[in-house]
């Protein structure tokens, strides 16, 4: 277990080997080249590193964190937002509703469940996929599978695929910005 000061610095924790680690009031996680579990037992705002390794991050209350590397993230009780920088990794949400999660890399595959609000960023190449019947908000994304349970997926931008996915009766929702609506004659083009 780690606590850090609050002594107006900016905490750091750097794990030398693969680890098992609840972690309080640290902003700075870096993990090490193995395995590590790392709990963050207090809200807040943290900035984790997994490196290497099967890496794993649980939020124990609603946090705001900007992960890379990091191949399971969980979220607690409260809102979390979740920024993916680097690495492919499954987010489950927590148990308050309106967990958010932002693509902060390039070229990424997120798979998420439990979360209500993903936005890609505006480069090419985001994919979500959805591991459980969701009820979700999609932004800026490219590429975007529904789960095998029933979906309700809403696309807020453009230039998106969408594989509802499974035999389910999911619903896709296409509500553009006003600004980034196609124009009528690229909405009335039937599929060839």
């Amino acid at each position: 277990s780690k606590t850090g000061h609050s002594g107006g610095g900016v905490e750091t924790l750097v794990l030398g080997s693969a680890s098992t680690i609840s972690v309080k009031g640290v902003e700075v996680i870096t993990g090490s080249t193995g395995d590590d579990k790392i709990t963050l037992t207090e809200g807040g705002r943290a900035t984790v590193n997994g490196v290497s390794g099967t890496d794993e991050l649980v939020l124990s209350t609603g946090a705001t964190v900007q992960v890379s590397n990091v191949d399971v993230i969980t979220g607690g009780t409260g809102l979390d937002q979740i920024t993916v920088m680097a690495g492919n990794a499954t987010i489950t949400g927590g148990t308050t509703p309106g967990d958010q999660v932002f693509f902060g890399g390039t070229g990424l595959t997120l798979t998420v469940s439990d979360v209500e609000d993903v936005t890609g960023n505006t480069a090419v190449g985001d994919t979500l996929v959805l591991s459980a019947a969701s009820t979700i908000v999609v932004g800026q994304v490219e590429s975007i599978s529904g789960s095998t349970g029933v979906d309700q997926i809403t696309v807020m931008s453009t230039g998106a695929t969408v594989d509802a996915g499974g035999t389910e009766a999911d619903t896709v929702v296409f509500a553009f910005p006003r600004s980034s609506q196609p124009s009528p004659a690229a909405a009335s083009r039937k599929p060839r």
